[in-house]
């Protein structure tokens, strides 16, 4: 944990005022943001996760970039139109015979 704490008290940090980011989405809360890309090892990483938690939603790409949602949307509906087959009609209901002719006996059998 010490890498993090000297990542964060060498840092140089970006402040504005804004709200929870999960619900109940409450205001009043001061974000902080590094200026610059901060790089920890793989297990001080998991280290803190598993502290804090997962507490955010997923990176997004540079302003104007498709973000993970939109890309995932469009893989699964090219696949759906590429590679899936038609869904199957439904089939349609067995007739039935009407009830008198099944209650009358055959010709020739009286």
């Amino acid at each position: 944990m010490q890498e993090v704490v000297s990542l964060l008290s060498a840092g140089s940090f970006q402040s504005y005022m804004g709200s929870l980011t999960t619900p109940p989405c409450s205001e009043g809360v001061q974000w902080l943001v590094s200026t610059q890309r901060l790089m920890v090892q793989p297990q001080t990483f998991t280290a803190v996760r598993d502290v804090i938690g997962f507490n955010s939603r997923f990176p997004q790409n540079t302003l104007g970039q498709e973000n993970i949602l939109q890309v995932a949307q469009k893989s699964i509906a090219s696949a759906n139109i590429a590679g899936a087959p038609a869904a199957p009609a439904p089939a349609a209901p067995a007739a039935e015979a009407p009830k008198e002719a099944a209650a009358a006996p055959a010709a020739g059998h009286a």
